[in-house]
């Protein structure tokens, strides 16, 4: 009976480091081998989408981001309860690390559904009049994103090197289109809402240009601080070759 608590507890003291081991790199790259640290990324992915709560980054799968306010002349656009869903099927395209000019380059594509509640009024583009609330979708097919890190490093409690991120760039294209869809407009007349949604995802260029910058700097926010979780965690010598 002795030997069997002995075990338990040995067992107990080793949960903690198998649940802060179980996201680290199974093969460690060089920070210069770019090939190496985008298939490594591919993988950490798999791993982030499910949220790592041993370290404070939240799932990112069906990913909240809050509320999205678009505020234009004469024109009210307002979305509650955004939830972006795809960025467990995000390819990454390619990881590129600089440690000259300390920046984390991250290209990557996907297909984003994101789900809201909405309000809307007013004068859209200050020529279209349209009002409404209710339940609303917005599928960006095949969204490109480019996201540039900035680092520098820093020492640890332990006196080990780490990547600390200190801020972020981004930019985007849909490379395949944007489409909408907004239920309960103009008090459910099919007919305008018909017209609107017409024009709107013809026009979705112009749509994006305008209005995607407010949901798509929730998004990238997020991303950069799961990610700067993740490389504040560990010394870089556990994560990389260095």
């Amino acid at each position: 009976m002795k030997n069997i608590g002995i075990l338990q507890l040995l067992a107990l003291i080793q949960l903690p480091y198998a649940r802060g081991t179980q996201y680290l790199p199974a093969t460690k790259c060089s920070l210069s081998d770019s090939d190496c640290l985008t298939a490594q990324a591919q993988k950490i992915l798999e791993i982030f989408v499910d949220g790592i709560p041993e370290i404070g980054i939240q799932k990112l799968d069906e990913l909240p981001v809050g509320d999205v306010q678009n505020v234009a002349d004469n024109f009210l656009f307002n979305w509650t309860d955004v939830r972006v869903g795809g960025l467990r099927n995000a390819v990454i395209d390619n990881v590129k690390i600089s440690m000259e000019l300390k920046t984390i380059r991250v290209l990557f594509h996907s297909t984003l559904n994101m789900r809201f509640n909405y309000v809307m009024d007013g004068l859209l583009l200050s020529i279209f009049p349209v009002f409404g609330n209710g339940k609303g979708e917005l599928i960006l097919n095949k969204m490109q994103m480019e996201l540039l890190f900035v680092f520098d490093i820093v020492k640890d409690n332990n006196g080990k090197d780490i990547m600390d991120l200190k801020k972020y760039y981004y930019g985007y294209d849909t490379l395949n289109g944007i489409q909408g869809r907004l239920d309960n407009l103009y008090n459910g007349d099919k007919k305008k809402s018909e017209v609107f949604h017409k024009i709107a995802n013809e026009s979705w260029r112009v749509m994006s240009a305008n209005f995607g910058k407010s949901f798509q700097g929730k998004i990238t926010s997020l991303l950069f601080e799961a990610v700067k979780l993740y490389m504040r965690s560990r010394p870089l010598e556990e994560l990389a070759l260095y």
